[in-house]
């Protein structure tokens, strides 16, 4: 599902934010990658999106390499679903409309997008705040309408980077719900956090990053093929 291969990725000449990284992601794996800030956690999934270009190495994403993808890129991130850290909302688009963008870059008809969104904006608990722009919105409100945006397309595969970072306990519980939903649904999905809370007591696969490389990598569950 996703292959990096002896990846780097530097900002300025000399300096790395990621160095000889090379991985493996199941699908069908939940992922965390842990590590404290400036680790390189929100670069790798900006790699993994293509938001960013290697350095040095390679990314593949279900096998297509990103590096050679050029026009099709565009094509490949309909699968993917992302929750930025700092949410990315439209600002004058209300919360209806910011998550209706993932299906009408799809070619959703009008009729299945309202029946869609509004099913979406239940399960996040924003059924009442769908004609709201997001400066009208808490953090929390924000976010679970990124979260919203990223699911509604039932995506491959989800990234989510510090997916509870401005969140109270019970709104960060809800949140880490719906991504374990868009899991249990098929989704492979990775999520970058520097919150032991998320994954110290979870079944989940975590690496850790430091310095730009893996200093850890632990699954307590092995995948069915090992």
């Amino acid at each position: 599902m996703i292959r990096l291969y002896s990846v780097s990725k530097a900002y300025q000449p000399g300096k790395n934010t990621l160095e000889d990284l090379t991985l493996r992601i199941r699908e069908g794996e939940f992922t965390f990658l842990t590590g404290v800030s400036g680790a390189g956690k929100s670069t790798l999934l900006k790699l993994l999106f293509g938001a960013e270009r290697v350095t040095g190495g390679q990314v593949l994403i279900q096998g297509r390499h990103l590096g050679r993808i050029g026009r099709k890129l565009p094509l490949l991130r309909r699968e993917i679903g992302v929750v930025f850290q700092d949410f990315k909302l439209i600002s004058n688009r209300n919360v209806f409309e910011n998550v209706a963008v993932t299906l009408e870059v799809q070619g959703v008809g009008a009729k299945e997008i309202r029946k869609r969104v509004e099913h979406v904006l239940r399960s996040v608990g924003l059924e009442n705040r769908q004609l709201s722009y997001p400066p009208q919105l808490s953090g929390g409100e924000q976010q679970r309408v990124s979260v919203a945006r990223a699911i509604i397309g039932q995506p491959k595969i989800l990234l989510a980077d510090e997916p509870t970072g401005n969140l109270d306990d019970e709104s960060a519980r809800g949140v880490m719900d719906l991504l374990h939903d868009a899991h249990r649904k098929g989704a492979t999905v990775v999520v970058a956090t520097h919150d032991s809370s998320l994954y110290s007591e979870s079944y989940q696969r975590v690496i850790k990053l430091s310095r730009g490389s893996i200093a850890a990598d632990s699954r307590p569950v092995p995948m069915e093929d090992e």
